[in-house]
């Protein structure tokens, strides 16, 4: 931290109101906000809030220029707080960070207390960013899904959204359960990634769209993890079996849900919404430990690729034209 200043990747938004993102080497420590804890973030990764947030969407950033990141794994360079100590080792995931306030793809962040979850000391923070908020939220919905089925060997489970960070999670804990996993993508090039994570059918994303006139349709699955919401949701809840479950994780499609309470009143199907942000340290801690964050399946290599923060501006582009499959973590070391 040479001259109190660190590097950090940088939204501005331009005089005739677009947004431009570059790396920025000259950001002060000091004007970070006045909060608890100060720490030294190693690694970042990308989700799909940091997206809206570098184009201006004003339901996640209202005030430029701003540094993205909703995930940050790192050390604990000082303390307000006693709950942390300097060298503590720390993840913070689903939490406002990096919405209103300066974010993961940044050197240096400063927090509230509450914000940070501590890990233990031979946790790999690489490994931890591989889930991040996008993991947490994927682990819920499998959680869900164990709560409703009890054992889910052989259920048969679709998941949209599959090479998305959700998608991707929860197809390699649904298989590594003994599921039967339909991957959903919209991109012809995924088969090779989605069949290495451990999804046993692969449909086109075009595949669940355009089905409406009919109230319910066959049966096909057991179970459901959606990122989508929207005519996708809808067409999903036509398509599950009797006292069948459906975890709705986000609305990348469409906020709007057109369907018939057929699908509960005939099959007994249950929604279960799933919010990350709205969970207690408890939770967190619980489901941390419960789904091994720490601690990446053998497959783990296929699931990310590890970027610099100078490799970060071209990897956002990426995902806005959509051509991203699987996780990024960034290496801000």
């Amino acid at each position: 931290m040479a001259n109190n200043t660190y590097k950090a990747f940088v939204v501005e938004k331009n005089e005739d109101k677009t947004f431009s993102y570059s790396v920025k080497d000259d950001l002060v420590v000091d004007d970070l906000p006045d909060d608890e804890v100060l720490i030294r973030v190693y690694y970042s990764t990308v989700n799909y809030k940091d997206s809206l947030s570098i184009q201006g969407n004003p339901a996640i950033t209202r005030r430029f220029p701003h540094t993205p990141g909703i995930d940050a794994a790192g050390v604990v360079e000082a303390s307000k707080s006693g709950d942390y100590t300097v060298g503590d080792k720390v993840v913070i995931i689903g939490q406002p960070m990096g919405m209103a306030s300066p974010g993961g793809f940044g050197q240096y962040i400063r927090v509230p207390a509450s914000w940070a979850m501590k890990v233990a000391a031979d946790t790999d923070l690489e490994q931890t960013m591989v889930y991040g908020t996008a993991g947490y939220t994927a682990a819920l919905s499998v959680d869900a899904l164990k709560h409703h089925f009890g054992d889910l060997t052989n259920r048969k489970i679709i998941v949209t959204g599959a090479t998305g960070g959700v998608g991707c999670i929860s197809v390699t804990l649904l298989s590594q359960l003994g599921c039967q996993v339909t991957a959903v993508s919209g991109k012809a090039t995924a088969t090779p990634f989605l069949n290495s994570i451990g999804a046993s059918e692969i449909l086109g994303r075009s595949e669940l769209e355009s089905k409406g006139g009919q109230n319910l349709l066959r049966p096909q699955w057991d179970g459901a993890i959606d990122v989508a919401g929207g005519n996708t949701l809808a067409t999903i809840l036509k398509l599950i079996d009797d006292n069948g479950c459906v975890a709705a994780t986000g609305m990348v499609g469409d906020t709007t849900l057109n369907t018939t309470v057929l699908p509960f009143i005939l099959r007994g199907i249950t929604l279960v919404g799933i919010n990350a942000e709205n969970t207690d340290i408890h939770t967190r801690q619980t489901i941390w430990n419960k789904y091994n964050f720490h601690d990446m399946p053998g497959n783990s290599a296929t699931l990310y690729h590890l970027i610099t923060l100078n490799d970060l501006p071209a990897a956002m582009d990426a995902i806005i034209q959509g051509t991203q499959i699987g996780r990024i973590v960034v290496d801000l070391r």
